[in-house]
């Protein structure tokens, strides 16, 4: 026993009875209620060991009240990770690395584009993502050399940009489309499609994959 709690063995636990902590490994924290320090740069704090029916461990929290889920993060064998909210799960990491929300299964779905996974294949609402900017928002894609292509929103002028190969290769700004500019045309009540190159811009017509016919 100590003046301010309960020490045991050093600081292998501390009941700080003062500021109504438990600490493990320290004495002392800034913030917290119950606290485990890693004193060994092991890099593992906190074991959660499954049981012995499933291998399932899990860290739940509770209301107030003591008489609801809040939470839970779960772990499985087989499973991965899941997290649920209230009563339901929201989203997992499974064994594969794959990140699903508002689904279990990954089902149904491309091998080639299943890393992320929103929505359930059985739902009737729609499902999206929504990024948030006042300035803009882009989805980019890379490769061992760097960025390679995107989709690029910018509030500034209103566009949406497409680019491939390192740089922009389409713009639309409202309404108008412009392929090798940045500034495609626009005239009063008329939508324009307007096509730059470095000799010149060039629209092709093709059927049935032969071409019939050019216009630049």
């Amino acid at each position: 026993l100590v003046a301010d709690g309960l020490t045991v063995d050093t600081n292998t636990l501390h009941v700080d009875a003062t500021n109504n902590k438990v600490l493990i490994k320290t004495t002392t924290s800034a913030a917290g209620d119950f606290v485990v320090k890693d004193t060994t740069n092991a890099g593992n704090q906190l074991w959660v060991i499954g049981r012995a029916n499933s291998d399932t461990g899990s860290i739940s929290f509770r209301n107030n009240a003591d008489d609801a889920y809040v939470g839970r993060i779960t772990a499985e064998t087989n499973q991965g990770i899941m997290f649920q909210v209230g009563n339901g799960e929201k989203a997992r990491i499974d064994e594969a690395g794959r990140f699903m929300i508002s689904t279990q299964v990954n089902t149904n779905v491309s091998n080639n584009a299943d890393d992320l996974i929103i929505g359930n294949l059985n739902t009737s609402n729609e499902t999206g993502i929504t990024i948030s900017s006042t300035a803009g928002s882009s989805i980019r894609f890379n490769d061992n050399a760097g960025f390679a292509g995107g989709i690029e929103y910018s509030h500034s002028d209103d566009s949406i940009r497409f680019q491939g190969a390192a740089a922009e290769r389409m713009r639309i700004v409202s309404g108008n489309v412009g392929i090798g500019t940045s500034s495609p045309n626009a005239y009063s009540n008329q939508t324009t499609l307007t096509i730059n190159g470095t000799d010149n811009g060039r629209l092709d017509l093709e059927v049935g994959g032969t071409l019939r016919g050019s216009v630049w």
